[in-house]
């Protein structure tokens, strides 16, 4: 009877064991990703020797917390710089989406509060079938209560020739400068 006794305690602990285990890889893995699909970004260069923005709340932006890693989307459709044949020329970008891959120059990123982050960012940009390597640099802040776990800011210069990027404007300067502005993520669910 002793023998029963014991064994019945023992699968009990051992079923309470396998679900702590589940529960707890379940909970850890629930906030790895981040996301939103509003992000904010604004694109700034030069045409006919005066400054123009162009911005957008449409970014797409993922970031892997446990990897330290991102995926970030534009359709530059999105794209407006309140000047009307500029943004006809974006509108008609339609579809043609560039893509951002990258790393974080941190570890990982606590779920947790945390003090503001500052990295740097590698990865390789993607933009009509061409993979450019863009570096930058960035911050995120934790932020607490409320539906968003952090904000995301990130800054990088390119070069549209450089990128394959396409656009009808012969007097824009090549050089151009993107920030990602407080974009609020959330945990993806």
């Amino acid at each position: 009877m002793y023998s029963n006794l014991k064994k019945s305690i023992l699968k009990v602990f051992l079923g309470l064991f396998i679900f702590l285990f589940i529960f707890n890889k379940n909970a850890s893995c629930q906030y790895e990703l981040f996301r939103t699909t509003e992000g904010i970004i604004q694109i700034t260069g030069i045409l006919n020797d005066s400054v123009i923005t162009a911005k957008s709340n449409q970014l797409f932006v993922l970031v892997n917390y446990k990897e330290a890693s991102f995926i970030i989307k534009l359709d530059p459709s999105t794209l407006e710089t309140g000047i009307d044949s500029l943004d006809k020329k974006l509108l008609a970008l339609k579809d043609q989406i560039i893509r951002y891959d990258g790393k974080l120059s941190i570890d990982d990123v606590q779920t947790y509060s945390y003090s503001t982050r500052k990295f740097k960012v590698t990865g390789f940009l993607n933009s009509n079938f061409h993979h450019e390597p863009i570096v930058g640099e960035g911050t995120l802040d934790h932020i607490m209560g409320g539906n968003f776990s952090s904000r995301l800011d990130m800054k990088f210069k390119i070069n549209l020739e450089d990128i394959n990027f396409k656009i009808d404007l012969p007097d824009l300067l090549q050089d151009i400068e993107v920030e990602i502005i407080e974009t609020l993520l959330e945990p993806e669910k």
